[in-house]
């Protein structure tokens, strides 16, 4: 994403603590550190599933916010 892009979202979500974004004064930047199964010998289809489940929930957790807040 451009800067410009992340200054007209005003919020930007990061998947992952690899990635980096700088510092965009007033713009709102959550990092997601999501559950990594391999870390627990979880591989393959579960771990795929697993992954996604947590996305799909903050995703919706997010959603939930965006709409209480307007």
């Amino acid at each position: 994403m451009t800067e410009e892009n992340m200054r007209a979202a005003g919020l930007v979500v990061v998947l992952g603590t690899e990635a980096s974004v700088p510092d965009l004064g007033g713009v709102q930047i959550e990092v997601w550190e999501t559950d990594e199964p391999c870390l627990r010998g979880i591989e393959g289809r579960e771990r795929m599933e697993l992954v996604r489940d947590d996305i799909h929930t903050r995703v919706n957790e997010l959603k939930h916010r965006l709409l209480a807040s307007h």
